[in-house]
């Protein structure tokens, strides 16, 4: 944090110092000369318009955007290829869990068997 304040404030003089050295000379121009001078200077806007965004504009429209799409199309078409092969591993997969199930009727398991013998002998030895 004290780097930044450090660097801010010799910032700060520096932009001080360049402002003083001009002072002078400032003070010695006539309002009409800085109107003339504001007149003839484009805006600040336009500048940066045709300076760095114009070009930006076309550089995008004649190269980038094109190929921004074609790279776009190929990740997805990648992305699609290999949710299908996942799709087909997991397809195969329910496949073989399904193949190894059998199902089983209540009373044909030992457990069941054990119970259903174990009920008999209950009522056997309360019939008693």
């Amino acid at each position: 944090m004290g780097v930044f304040t450090i660097t801010a404030f010799v910032s700060v003089l520096g932009m001080a110092f360049m402002i003083s050295r001009h002072l002078p000379y400032l003070r010695k121009i006539s309002h009409d000369q800085i109107n003339y001078k504001m007149s003839k200077s484009k805006s600040l806007r336009k500048e940066v318009y045709t300076v760095a965004i114009r070009p930006f504009i076309n550089l995008w429209h004649n190269h980038l955007h094109a190929g921004l799409l074609n790279f776009i199309m190929k990740i997805t078409k990648k992305f699609r290829i290999i949710l299908l092969r996942i799709e087909r591993i997991l397809f195969e997969f329910t496949s073989y869990i399904h193949g190894k199930h059998k199902a089983k009727k209540n009373g044909e398991t030992k457990y069941w068997k054990d119970i259903k013998e174990f009920k008999d002998n209950l009522n056997n030895d309360n019939n008693k």
